[in-house]
């Protein structure tokens, strides 16, 4: 996965100026056709180093927002952000996934997300004291040992 600034255009969906993520083999340059390459815009506020996981990364950690919804929901859900808006989430594992993951809960509208690298005993909701180091999209903490 690549990421691009839009040179020309000839669709409003994907602006000149704009920036995308596809697949187009490392080139400098490349003329997409958004019939057979995929094209995905990204939000002008999103750094475009994370760009390169919006289409392998980035459906993994949509499907947790999802199954949180599913969860909280069941079918009736709308959009990524049901499960998670206004929550604390607690992601297991500090992987790009889990990071990513909390990321998108916290675009999604989570009051609050963060990793854990530890897991806590079956059958309990993960707390400070289980983690190992912390990392928080809205800051970053290290609860003492």
């Amino acid at each position: 996965m690549e990421v691009g600034k839009i040179a020309e255009s000839r669709t409003p969906v994907v602006p000149e100026g704009g920036t995308v993520a596809m697949t187009y083999g490392h080139r400098t340059g490349y003329t997409g056709d958004p019939v057979a390459d995929r094209v995905v815009p990204l939000p002008e506020d999103l750094d475009p180093l994370l760009g390169i996981y919006v289409a392998h990364m980035g459906p993994i950690c949509a499907n947790g927002l999802l199954h949180a919804a599913a969860e909280l929901c069941g079918p009736g859900v709308r959009s990524l952000g049901d499960g998670v808006r206004g929550r604390r989430v607690a992601v297991v594992g500090a992987g790009v996934v889990a990071l990513l993951t909390a990321l998108l809960a916290r675009r999604h509208g989570a009051a609050s997300s963060s990793c854990s690298t530890r897991r806590p005993p079956a059958g309990r909701w993960p707390g400070p004291s289980d983690w190992k180091h912390s990392t928080r999209t809205d800051r970053t903490t290290r609860p003492p040992a």
